[in-house]
């Protein structure tokens, strides 16, 4: 493969090891090519035999204390040494020509991200699922939406970035129990000098009972609610009051854990001076929220609460 090539691929782990080595499966083994993987202090690890050990120019770093999805990439980071990086997570792969797209696509010095369509299944069936629509939708977008997508692609998968780039900015990512990454994602697209897109698709997102993205308890709900307040924040300070996401559903998960909860999530919807109806529409609320109800029907059984 082409020197032009320089790849790192930042890969966080925690207790799906046989995912992870689906994963590493989908990545060729290039002197190009160097995998970073960070274990979120898994439990039953046999480290001689841990996927990635034996395999070249792949290091794995054990963390003997929980550090959270944010705080193994952030040790990622630190260890990147190659000219392009590559954030992948354990439960998803690379699909068959990935490696060919990126070896004909990553010749632009300039371009600090490159945006990739990608696909997505479910992880135990390979059954079609639909977490790519929205991000591909961003993705085919760019030319009449530019804006959108570098602040609604807020996923750091699908994505190809300049490691000057990143540590030029010293944009890290959040270490917090959920959407450690939404933060990443929007300084990485504000900050960005040059973007372009690639319309081919290179990398699987999966559906997999159990991840972070799957699982709704009051410390994730609020997690995810705290960043979303920042990252509302981050867009008015910056003048893109118009790209806010709505705070609503997090308030009423927060019912689900109690009044306390509740409260709690009031409180802080005060202190960011964020609204409760910004961007309400009764109409497509209501629409919304059937549409929300309708996906986790069909996806009960991996969303664990």
């Amino acid at each position: 493969m082409s020197n032009l090539m320089d790849l790192s691929i930042i890969i966080p782990h925690k207790n799906s090891q046989n995912l992870l080595q689906r994963c590493l499966d989908s990545i060729p083994e290039s002197d190009n090519i160097e995998i970073i993987i960070i274990d979120d202090n898994s439990s039953n690890v046999n480290k001689e035999i841990f996927p990635g050990v034996n395999r070249k120019d792949t290091k794995v770093i054990f963390s003997e204390t929980d550090i959270t999805a944010g705080g193994a990439r952030n040790i990622g980071l630190d260890h990147v040494s190659n000219k392009w990086m590559i954030f992948a997570d354990a439960d998803d792969f690379f699909l068959k020509d990935a490696f060919v797209v990126f070896e004909k696509t990553l010749v632009n010095q300039e371009i600090d991200i490159y945006y990739f369509r990608v696909s997505s299944v479910f992880s135990d069936t390979l059954e079609r699922a639909t977490r790519d629509k929205g991000v591909n939708t961003l993705v085919d977008h760019f030319l009449t939406d530019e804006a959108k997508l570098r602040l609604k692609h807020i996923v750091p998968w699908g994505k190809v970035f300049s490691s000057e780039f990143v540590r030029r900015n010293s944009i890290r990512f959040d270490e917090v129990p959920a959407s450690n990454d939404i933060m990443f994602g929007v300084k990485t697209g504000f900050l960005a000098k040059k973007i372009t897109v690639i319309q081919q698709e290179v990398y699987c997102v999966t559906m997999n009972r159990g991840s972070i993205s799957n699982t709704l308890t009051a410390q994730n709900n609020r997690s995810r609610y705290i960043v979303m307040l920042k990252y509302n924040e981050y867009l008015r300070k910056n003048q893109y009051n118009s790209f806010q996401n709505s705070i609503r559903p997090f308030i009423f998960n927060s019912l689900k854990f109690g009044f306390i909860d509740f409260f709690e999530s009031l409180k802080l919807m005060f202190y960011y001076k964020d609204s409760f109806f910004y961007n309400f529409h009764p109409f497509r609320s209501a629409k919304t929220f059937l549409n929300i109800k309708m996906n986790r029907e069909k996806n009960s059984k991996y969303i664990i609460k």
